[in-house]
């Protein structure tokens, strides 16, 4: 069956799937850090680089920063994104072309937050 979608930000299908890409990275993101074996200790790697190895430890639920900051940047996003095509008193058509753009660096810093979640995980769960 057919519904009409009333919200007018998702009647662009653009937005509608780039919000769903967006939640479904930082889902990903979140599983993989839930995956991590919480070992009680200080002895998980928070951060780490190629050039210079282990750059910071800390605690299982340190390594939640990332899908949390991820959360935090995507319910933002989505509302500036809302606010970008609200109604207007002038009876226009609202431009949807500046939450488009807002959405799809969403799902790149997204993208972002699953790839760090992760290496975090090989880093941690497979050593």
């Amino acid at each position: 069956t057919h519904f009409e979608i009333r919200d007018p930000l998702f009647r662009r299908p653009t937005a509608r799937w780039c919000a769903i890409a967006a939640a479904a990275l930082l889902a990903v993101g979140a599983i993989a850090i839930l995956a991590v074996p919480d070992t009680h200790t200080e002895n998980i790697i928070t951060h780490y680089t190629t050039t210079f190895g282990i750059d910071a430890l800390g605690t299982w639920s340190d390594l939640l920063r990332l899908p949390t900051i991820g959360l935090v940047l995507l319910v933002t996003n989505l509302g500036i994104a809302r606010f970008f095509v609200a109604p207007r008193t002038d009876a226009a058509p609202p431009d949807t072309r500046p939450s488009i753009v807002l959405l799809v660096a969403t799902v790149l810093l997204e993208f972002a937050v699953a790839v760090g979640s992760l290496l975090l995980f090989r880093i941690n769960a497979l050593r």
